[in-house]
């Protein structure tokens, strides 16, 4: 997947390519070349994989798509569902991330599912493919997920 393949405006493509900005930072320097080929290789396995010309639905996009590239980067501590409503299911983002095993095996303990999120270190929002993000999708997604993943975040600062 080349730079023409991002279309959204989270970096820009001067971040990406640039010498002054990506690959200037210490992380980026700290890389090893054969680790990088060989991640890229499996994140393109992941993707060569993935039917996008079948318009997959969030649940495809998620199992399919979503958590393996998670795992691929090494978020293989996570705990699917949890709830961070008080009652009902209002706010279930799809999944949240720990640091390490240790970290979801304190979460795991935790009997209500809102406390979770205070060991937590990321939230996951999936969406179908090519679903836009800053915008609501007709009739049956008439949530902006933009929005809907700031209230998210919201609620998970009020309880932590």
């Amino acid at each position: 997947m080349g730079i023409e393949a991002i279309h959204g405006g989270l970096f820009a493509p001067d971040f990406l390519q640039s010498g002054e900005s990506l690959a200037a930072l210490p992380e980026w320097a700290a890389f090893d070349e054969a680790a990088l080929d060989g991640q890229q290789a499996r994140l393109r396995r992941i993707f060569e994989r993935f039917p996008i010309d079948g318009s997959p639905n969030e649940a495809e996009t998620e199992d399919d798509l979503i958590w393996p590239v998670l795992y691929a980067l090494g978020w293989t501590a996570n705990l699917r569902q949890q709830n961070l409503s008080a009652k009902g299911r209002e706010d279930v983002p799809d999944g949240l991330l720990f640091a390490d095993d240790a970290a979801k095996v304190r979460a795991a303990g935790v009997a209500e599912g809102r406390a979770r999120y205070a060991i937590g270190t990321a939230l996951v929002e999936a969406k179908r493919w090519l679903r836009p993000l800053d915008r609501a999708g007709g009739r049956t997604e008439a949530l902006v997920p933009s929005t809907q993943m700031l209230r998210y975040l919201r609620r998970a600062d009020d309880l932590t």
